[in-house]
């Protein structure tokens, strides 16, 4: 767990945004404001930018903004697609009649923040840095039922459970143990509990890392508006 460092310090950068904060005089701003800013401010610095590692439950609110799941869940709770380009069910053949296969479809132009396309195999990678032993991962519940992931081509994830396992479907969303991370980025590593990556992470989703620094009175990490791009 991340130790108490009073207030960790989230800076989101916005293409366009209202205006921030009090003004003192009528008309003018606060000094702390930046009208293309929103500042949101946590008791407690989050362990890690690695969604395969993370263990704070908030740290997902940060997730959610750097990372893609391959679903993601709409503000009344239901599954609604993200990387993929539909969420499985058995209506369109994404979930087999026995109840032990799902099918994804990697959307078009989905790409991490540094143009590499997203594919299947990220996702395959994901899930097995979730199972290495050598991470520190603090839950594989659920990831335990998948025997193996297929990836046919490079847009095909096909996830083969060991038994019919209905939350399977919900398994990778954008939080914490599911989001999806960058295969080039990471592979070759024993582990992932101490990369470089996990303070300054490269993701596929709404917003891009440009800053992340750690000190003993409060963190900082800015985030820039990175256009959501998929298709």
């Amino acid at each position: 767990m991340s130790r108490n460092v009073g207030m960790a310090l989230l800076c989101v950068l916005l293409a366009s945004c209202t205006q921030v904060g009090t003004a003192s005089v009528a008309g003018a701003l606060h000094p702390w404001t930046k009208p293309d800013a929103v500042r949101i401010g946590f008791y407690e610095e989050p362990d890690t930018l690695d969604p395969v590692i993370g263990q704070m439950s908030f740290s997902s609110d940060v997730y959610q903004l750097i990372f893609d799941g391959l679903i993601r869940f709409d503000d009344r709770g239901h599954p609604i697609p993200d990387l993929a380009r539909e969420v499985p069910s058995l209506a369109n053949g994404g979930i087999s009649k026995d109840g032990r296969t799902l099918t994804y479809h990697i959307a078009l132009g989905a790409r991490w923040h540094d143009g590499v396309p997203v594919t299947s195999h990220d996702v395959a990678f994901t899930w097995r840095q979730i199972m290495n032993p050598a991470n520190a991962t603090p839950t594989r519940v659920g990831y335990d039922r998948i025997e193996r992931i297929e990836t046919p081509d490079d847009r095909t994830v096909i996830v083969r459970l060991k038994s019919p396992y209905p939350p399977a479907l919900y398994l990778f969303k954008d939080l914490n143990q599911g989001a999806i991370v960058p295969e080039h980025l990471l592979r070759g590593n024993v582990s992932l509990d101490k990369v470089a990556f996990n303070r300054a992470p490269i993701g596929s989703g709404p917003y891009i890392t440009t800053a992340a620094r750690r000190s003993p009175r409060a963190s900082r990490v800015v985030l820039r508006d990175g256009s959501r791009r998929h298709l």
